[in-house]
């Protein structure tokens, strides 16, 4: 793997993911490996898991481990509630503050530790190759389908709002399940064409970010327009903030992560697995009617 001669701070925020932290540390430590210095930074709340004791080893284990941990913040709502993101808020602004009072990289990387998988290759690649006027570089998040080899769903659609989109596109009907899903393919049609895709908005697991593209902003509670008790992904006015800066966002399709097995009703894997067979049957019938057709007409004549 290449090596960046270039100082970089990974900040993490962990809540009940042992498991997770010690499934992804050594993919961690190896992308720290590949730049000139590193630090980790950590924000945990509230585990009961045993996550405080992995991280606490880590950092013992590691002076460039910064691990800020407290109690708290208990509440777990889900969804797209205005309290949650303000949670959500809340995190990522003390990481934030953590991150600022070390001294200045070059990127910041932020890395979502309960991911199922990611490489460490794929964001080094995604740096070295990147267009020059990017500002940030956001994970090409995945979803398995159940039963289905091939198909794959593009992962964190609340964060995603295309190139000449803004926060004030998304409305309630745009959050359905149905739109989501509609345009998590549209992303993923596009991601697998193009090495970087520009956007105005994305995350998936993992954001790369220049540290002069976001040294003075924060991320911010923006409720929607229709309806305040309903909050735009936490990404999106953070995102927005560095487009105003005159800087480039894009999907990388290098830096893929994979969030497991989609968790979806038995209707919906259903449609997924066999609609697409269908497709290629009736394709198939096509050809051989065609076929049939020219043959009849050759016989005739």
């Amino acid at each position: 793997m290449e090596f960046i001669s270039k100082r970089i701070i990974v900040g993490i925020l962990a809540r009940d993911c042992k498991d997770a932290v010690m499934q992804n540390r050594p993919e961690i430590q190896k992308l720290c490996a590949c730049f000139g210095d590193y630090y980790i930074v950590i924000v945990e709340n509230d585990s009961i898991d045993g996550t405080k004791e992995v991280l606490a080893k880590w950092r013992d284990e590691d002076p460039k481990v910064v691990l800020d941990t407290f109690d708290g913040i208990r509440e777990r709502t889900e969804g797209k509630s205005v309290s949650r993101i303000a949670r959500m808020v809340s995190l990522r602004n003390r990481l934030l503050d953590d991150i600022r009072e070390l001294p200045p990289s070059d990127y910041i990387v932020f890395i979502d530790i309960d991911l199922y998988a990611f490489r460490s290759e794929g964001i080094v690649q995604g740096i070295l190759s990147a267009p020059k006027d990017w500002g940030a570089l956001l994970a090409n998040g995945r979803n398995m389908l159940p039963n289905h080899k091939h198909l794959r769903l593009q992962y964190d659609t609340y964060a995603l709002l295309k190139d000449t989109e803004t926060w004030k596109d998304v409305t309630e009907r745009s959050l359905s399940k149905y739109n989501q899903t509609k345009k998590g393919l549209y992303f993923d049609k596009r991601v697998q064409r193009n090495a970087f895709y520009p956007v105005a908005s994305a995350f998936g697991g993992i954001g790369v970010y220049k540290y002069e593209a976001i040294k003075d902003i924060n991320y911010q509670v923006v409720t929607l327009q229709e309806n305040k008790s309903v909050a735009l992904c936490e990404h999106i006015p953070f995102h927005n903030q560095i487009k105003d800066k005159g800087y480039k966002l894009y999907l990388s399709r290098s830096m893929q992560t994979n969030y497991g097995i989609l968790n979806t009703n038995k209707l919906v894997t259903f449609e997924f697995y066999h609609f697409p067979l269908l497709h290629t049957r009736l394709l198939q019938m096509r050809d051989i009617l065609i076929c049939s057709k020219y043959f009849r007409q050759k016989i005739v004549n």
